[in-house]
């Protein structure tokens, strides 16, 4: 594997003063069978490049002993080709994660239940329809209030709840505000993610490849809000639990019922 290059300037977060600039430059470090330095360059300037294979499991066509870049980029099927590593890429990616932000990832013992709310460069829609038809738009907040008091009360218990975002807490306050939730200030991306992939249950944001990641790598009951399924990337649970829609006002019996499973086993409490 070619040593990937992961800092990079985004003028976005700069310009809303967030947290997190997204640069990227130190989370991650080289594995030591990774390539790297001038060798790398001059693979990079020298050696034919292919475009990855459309099924993951075959090698590239290569005749004679031609060395080639495989390259891999763009969204393409999303999480298709992916389902079903989850365990492997789960491992490799904390492999790679600098031990600062592992820290910070595990810095909460048990997570419950898990909040990603999105704010940034995610858009305040302007009406409901909107909100359902619209990509990179911001899901309502008083839309994580209900669905975590819904599975609270599926629950019978007031399980605590961690809040990962990029928002203000001025942003958040009223889901601040609830009893028993908690924001978490993870310091980075990587430990963010991480942070999301540990709980028993995730309440996504709608049209977030964030909170899709996290729900892939941990493999936990997924909501996120009317017509902005996460499935729509593309994933499978590969344990078989909910992975979909959620309507407060109507509530979803198998992901109750699944949740609520979780939520009250032993390793919760």
């Amino acid at each position: 594997m070619l040593a990937t290059t992961w800092a990079q300037v985004k003028i976005g977060p700069l310009l809303r003063r967030e947290a997190d600039l997204r640069t990227y430059h130190n989370l991650f470090r080289h594995r030591p069978d990774e390539i790297t330095g001038l060798r790398r360059l001059w693979l990079r300037a020298s050696v034919t490049e292919r475009e990855e294979p459309t099924n993951l499991e075959n090698r590239p066509d290569v005749s004679g002993s031609e060395t080639v870049i495989v390259r891999f980029d763009g969204w393409r099927d999303c999480f298709q080709p992916l389902n079903g590593w989850d365990e492997w890429l789960a491992q490799e990616l904390r492999a790679i994660t600098r031990r600062r932000w592992l820290q910070e990832a595990d810095s909460v013992p048990i997570v419950p239940v898990a909040i990603n709310v999105r704010c940034g460069d995610f858009a305040v829609p302007k009406n409901p329809t909107e909100l359902c038809t619209r990509a990179g738009v911001r899901t309502p907040l008083s839309w994580f209030i209900d669905s975590l008091h819904a599975i609270r009360q599926a629950a019978g218990a007031d399980l605590a709840a961690y809040v990962v975002s990029d928002g203000t807490d001025q942003e958040l306050g009223p889901l601040l505000a609830c009893n028993n939730v908690f924001r978490v200030r993870p310091g980075s991306a990587i430990s963010g993610l991480l942070f999301l992939a540990r709980a028993r249950v995730l309440i996504g944001a709608g049209g977030s490849s964030f909170s899709a990641w996290a729900s892939f790598l941990g493999q936990m009951p997924t909501i996120s809000h009317l017509g902005k399924s996460l499935a729509g990337f593309k994933l499978r649970n590969r344990r078989g639990f909910y992975l979909g829609e959620f309507d407060p006002a109507n509530p979803n019996p198998a992901f109750l019922d699944e949740a609520a499973w979780l939520l009250t086993s032993s390793a919760c409490s």
